[in-house]
């Protein structure tokens, strides 16, 4: 499953856009029919720590239990 959050902290899970107060549920709702429950987080570089921390909450309280960060190299100078 991915989660993608943007700059401007919209969240979508695969290519969804979901508001915070949806997230929560629908994280819950994937978490109890899932097989895997593996998640992939791709956030924009401009947020800080404590928003993806509070999005990698909300995906642990809806049952999945392993959560990885998608990051991207730099481009080399």
């Amino acid at each position: 499953l991915l989660i993608s959050v943007q700059s401007d902290k919209q969240i979508f899970i695969d290519a969804k856009w979901y508001p915070d107060t949806e997230f929560a549920a629908k994280m819950k709702e994937h978490g109890e029919r899932a097989s895997s429950k593996d998640v992939l987080i791709k956030a924009d570089k401009q947020l800080t720590y404590g928003d993806v921390k509070k999005v990698m909450r909300m995906i642990k309280e809806g049952g999945f239990e392993k959560i990885a960060l998608i990051t991207e190299r730099r481009a080399e100078k």
